[in-house]
């Protein structure tokens, strides 16, 4: 396998401009606050440097660890034009949902090409999730506009 440098970032969105520039929305400094019980979705910026030319089969693995341990893959094929050239990818939102109900870690990890059948995974990314407490149901109940005429 080639030598590889690969970075990722964990964000909210990504948007790529018309100059090919990415712009990150939202990017988590190490630990993401969300809501008990509520689907979250996580955007993850990926660079990678030193891939050989041609094409390349990626599998991308999502595990939250928290008491239940869920578990999110993604499959992309990429094509490396020059020995120099640097890959940058964009998993979006859909397909990396977590549903927590405890607070825990979130890692991304990346196998390439004959690693994928061996199941050898590279870390690439990792967060912790603090989940909010679940709310009583009292809380739950939603306020109509009737309510508040």
């Amino acid at each position: 396998m080639d030598q590889l440098t690969i970075s990722a970032v964990f964000c909210e969105d990504i948007r790529q401009e018309q100059s090919g520039q990415f712009t990150l929305v939202g990017v988590y400094p190490g630990v993401a606050f969300v809501d008990h019980g509520e689907t979250e979705f996580f955007a993850n910026w990926i660079k990678i440097d030193g891939l050989s030319p041609g094409p390349h089969q990626l599998r991308f693995k999502a595990e939250f660890e928290d008491s239940h341990g869920q578990t999110v893959f993604a499959d992309r094929e990429i094509e490396v034009e020059s020995p120099t050239e640097e890959s940058a990818l964009v998993l979006t939102p859909t397909g990396l949902g977590i549903t927590p109900e405890h607070s825990g870690s979130l890692s991304l990890s990346i196998s390439i090409d004959d690693e994928i059948k061996a199941s050898r995974w590279r870390k690439i990314a990792m967060i912790k999730l603090q989940v909010s407490p679940p709310l009583d149901d009292e809380e739950k109940e939603e306020v109509t506009l009737e309510d508040l005429l």
